[in-house]
């Protein structure tokens, strides 16, 4: 915890091969806790160490958003997938990234809060793709991409899912799918470009995503050739530099030198569209 920020922590300090119960004080019960709040399924003033009631619920709600069995204890099967999902959580589910098929619509399919699968990959790619706010492209649903799906899902008059479970529901898997089939997304996705750099790689769109730089690419302002000028944004004068952003449909351009707007295009697009 750095600046009163909960970071992810090593896959080596989550235990492993073992059961802890109730009310257990073991020193693998922290970094459990910690991870449950980066996840959005407990508070970060309920890490105390101790296996408590609190944390059992954020437990069940783990187990049930990965189908696995509900103890409401850290058993051996909830520890294995946690470290799995710990030690992969920087990188591509299974370590691909393409649209291989559509989200299942299977009623015993649970996708919410704490879920890491695929098919969470799938979603975040999407709604990535369409513009919303998605800061990791990993198959792990957080509180971030629950803030997302709440956006799509409003603006899609889709069913808003709560802020606890962030349950998805069918019609909102639906409405993915729908978009998967009309953009012809299936056999898109990202991967990663290490661009001669290991440990510095990119996400990469492949596919109908291609030009389309995922999220978390480290490409920031700073790195550019150029300054915003702060001049009026209603007046161009000899000597401003703005940024010129042609969009994907390849009709639309924005000229902006709004700090703000720029570095999310910077954050977000491919460097050979920006001009």
């Amino acid at each position: 915890k750095l600046d009163g920020t909960i970071y992810w922590v090593n896959a080596d300090q989550i235990p492993r091969g073992v059961t802890i119960y109730a009310g257990s004080n073991d020193p693998g019960v922290i970094p459990v806790q910690q991870t449950l709040v980066i996840l959005g399924l407990l508070d970060e003033q309920s890490i105390t160490g101790t296996l408590d009631l609190v944390t059992q619920d954020a437990i069940v709600q783990f187990q049930e958003a990965n189908l696995l069995e509900v103890t409401g204890i850290l058993d051996e099967s909830t520890l294995e997938l946690m470290s799995i999902m710990v030690q992969n959580q920087s990188g591509l589910f299974n370590g691909t990234g393409v649209i291989n098929d559509y989200i299942p619509t299977d009623t015993s399919q649970l996708i919410g809060m704490g879920t890491y699968s695929n098919d969470v990959q799938i979603i975040q790619t999407v709604l990535f793709s369409e513009g919303y706010d998605i800061s990791n492209i990993n198959g792990v649903f957080d509180e971030t991409m629950c803030l997302a799906v709440q956006q799509f899902q409003a603006d899609n008059d889709l069913e808003v899912a709560d802020s606890i479970s962030c349950r998805i529901s069918l019609e909102t898997i639906d409405a993915i799918n729908d978009i998967i089939r009309n953009e012809s997304l299936l056999g898109s996705g990202f991967i990663l470009n290490e661009d001669g750099s290991p440990g510095q790689g990119f996400l990469e769109g492949m596919g109908r995503l291609e030009g389309l730089i995922g999220p978390g690419s480290g490409i920031n302002i700073n790195d550019a050739d150029f300054l915003v000028n702060s001049a009026d944004a209603d007046n161009l004068n000899q000597g401003d530099v703005v940024l010129m952003y042609m969009f994907l449909d390849e009709e639309t351009i924005l000229i902006t030198r709004d700090k703000i707007v720029v570095d999310e295009i910077i954050k977000r697009r491919a460097q050979e569209d920006i001009f």
